[in-house]
């Protein structure tokens, strides 16, 4: 994105600072792995000093598994990765700015096949917003101030800008438009099931917008209402080159 002009190349100054904890992080768990297999316990130990180092070696690799996978690997909140208004429904919050994005099952409009956000969000340079419109029974008067103040924006007016936008009505009908109320924030894909909610924490009678960057890891999220397009605006601004 740097090298096409979409982004500035302060952007790449968070490459370090997000990876190297990381990199430290596998370095300790390949060292205490290490130490474990030769029946020592880890440098630094400050568990029982009898205990058993293949019990340990178990817990270190539990710990380890979803890391080495790539699946829990989180970066701190910088320029990228910002707190918004958006607020969870459980506690601690399933999912962060600065975490994967969970990979969830969708329905395409029409004929309700299924698919994934994954699928539907591929890393090919873009971010994408996702909007969690809940049920319309209960978000409709937030869908409705969003929608207003998303067709006021300048920033989201540039076709050419790297920033796609999906909705996920927490329900399914023959027509987005009639569940909504309002045009959907591009494509539409269902959650009548409600997992894809859950799994982001959005409560289906608040809703709540999920900005994915191009990695797929959240960069922020926030409430649904009228004031997340001034704070997706702010937010883009600081990343993105924007006309």
């Amino acid at each position: 994105m740097v090298l096409r002009a979409l982004a500035p190349p302060s952007l790449l100054t968070t490459y370090e600072n997000e990876r190297l904890p990381n990199v430290q992080k596998l370095i300790n768990y390949d060292k205490d792995i290490s130490r474990l297999m030769t029946m020592q316990l880890p440098e630094g130990w400050e568990g029982d000093p009898k205990a058993d180092p293949n019990e340990v070696l178990g817990i270190v690799m539990e710990e380890a598994s979803t890391f080495t996978s790539g699946l829990s690997i989180a970066f701190n909140i910088n320029n990228i990765n910002v707190a918004g208004s958006f607020k969870s429904n459980t506690t601690p919050a399933p999912v962060l700015p600065g975490q994967r994005g969970p990979d969830v099952q969708l329905r395409k409009p029409g004929t309700f096949e299924a698919t994934r956000l994954h699928k539907e969000t591929p890393n090919i340079a873009r971010f994408y917003v996702a909007v969690f419109a809940g049920n319309p029974e209960y978000t409709s008067e937030s869908l409705k101030e969003l929608s207003s103040a998303f067709e006021t924006s300048t920033v989201f007016s540039d076709a050419a800008s790297p920033i796609s936008w999906l909705t996920i009505p927490a329900m399914s009908g023959s027509s987005a438009y009639e569940i909504l109320g309002v045009i959907p924030f591009g494509k539409v894909f269902y959650d009548k099931e409600q997992t894809a909610h859950s799994r982001y924490g959005v409560d289906v009678k608040e809703g709540g917008v999920f900005v994915l960057r191009p990695d797929g890891w959240i960069g922020t999220a926030s409430a649904l209402r009228a004031a997340a397009v001034g704070e997706l605006e702010a937010y883009f601004k600081s990343v993105l080159v924007m006309k």
